[in-house]
């Protein structure tokens, strides 16, 4: 049976640093596909400043 390979690990100073520079400068960040549906992830991006997200709704918990 396959694995699903879901890319290279994260690298959340990256992301803060992206987000903080989006934010000073008035950019809208989004995220979307399956990353959209982790909650984890979401919660943390949030945190970090994150505008809007997108869920692939078939990845939701009910």
């Amino acid at each position: 049976m396959a694995t699903l390979h879901r890319g290279p690990p994260c690298r959340p100073q990256t992301h803060r640093e992206g987000l903080r520079i989006c934010y000073v400068a008035g950019v809208r960040t989004s995220i979307c596909g399956q990353a959209g549906s982790i909650p984890r992830i979401v919660e943390k991006l949030v945190e970090l400043g994150i505008s809007s997200v997108s869920a692939t709704p078939t990845r939701l918990q009910r």
